[in-house]
């Protein structure tokens, strides 16, 4: 992938370090919005539904450990 970039950048007469630094700078880029992107989708999702899914049933201990947000701080893992 970062060959392709380079490649890229090269064909529009970029030298091969500049283009180097800018196709690293573009894949952490890349990185970082598909881990936003996740974290996104883990939140409003799964986290909906697991509160759905908590206050739905007779079990304290998994309401309590919503309440203190638990599931939020161990969502942030993935």
């Amino acid at each position: 992938m970062i060959e392709f970039i380079m490649d890229w950048f090269t064909g529009y007469g970029v030298d091969r370090v500049t283009a180097s630094y800018l196709a690293t700078g573009i894949l952490v880029i890349f990185i970082v919005l598909v881990s936003l992107f996740a974290n996104y989708i883990t939140k409003k999702v799964v986290l909906r539904a697991l509160s759905l899914l908590i206050h739905n049933n007779k079990f304290k201990w998994d309401t309590v450990m919503l309440e203190k947000r638990v599931f939020h701080r161990l969502f942030h893992i993935v």
